[in-house]
């Protein structure tokens, strides 16, 4: 989805740390490299940088970069972070839009992405659970291999980096959206017009 606002972008740069989920996420993150090989692939390890160096470092950053937050529990101080912290604190200080791969968060400056959504998870784990409880052998369920992901974007962040709305797939979830004048005002402008049909 990064790609639809930033087509000419030559790298992604992930934000990672060096804690165990952070190693198995940055594996997956170079794993799928191998899909874009017209992209450039490397990392920020959060915890070999103060909060000082991180923030220098994302404030540099240019328009040929996608800043992918991936995980972020602690920076080279030892300070450690919520998921919330995390996100708000890049999306405070980074020169671009931050893009997320979970829709955890969303809503607190990341401008969003293809999501692995985390409610449909939850129900299609919940349908299943059920029924294996009125008797249905696990075995018998097929492989999920494909994430039940959406497009989800944050309609202020967009806006907040003069981003074309336009560019927003129609099919995406759109989070923080303000109402254009129509919108606000249809229920006055919609019987008004009707009215002039009619007399005309």
């Amino acid at each position: 989805l990064a790609r639809v606002f930033y087509p000419d972008a030559e790298k992604v740069l992930a934000v990672l740390d060096d804690t165990i989920t952070g190693e198995a996420l940055r594996k997956s993150f170079y794993a799928s490299a191998a899909q874009y090989p017209n992209l450039e692939f490397s990392d920020i390890c959060t915890s070999k940088l103060t909060a000082d160096e991180l923030q220098r470092a994302i404030a540099s950053l240019d328009e040929n970069t996608i800043l992918l937050y991936v995980v972020m529990n602690e920076d080279g101080s030892g300070r450690h972070y919520t998921n919330q912290q995390a996100v708000r604190f890049l999306a405070e200080y980074a020169s671009v839009p931050v893009f997320r791969i979970v829709d955890g968060s969303l809503g607190n400056g990341v401008l969003g992405g293809n999501v692995v959504s985390m409610e449909i998870s939850g129900k299609l784990a919940a349908q299943m659970a059920t029924e294996i409880v009125n008797g249905k052998d696990p075995s018998e369920f097929d492989l999920i291999e494909d994430s039940p992901n959406i497009s989800v974007i944050d309609e202020s962040v967009v806006r907040k980096f003069g981003l074309d709305l336009s560019l927003i797939p129609a099919d995406a979830q759109i989070i923080n959206h303000t109402p254009s004048w129509i919108e606000r005002y249809q229920e006055l402008i919609m019987p008004g017009l009707l009215a002039v049909c009619v007399m005309v």
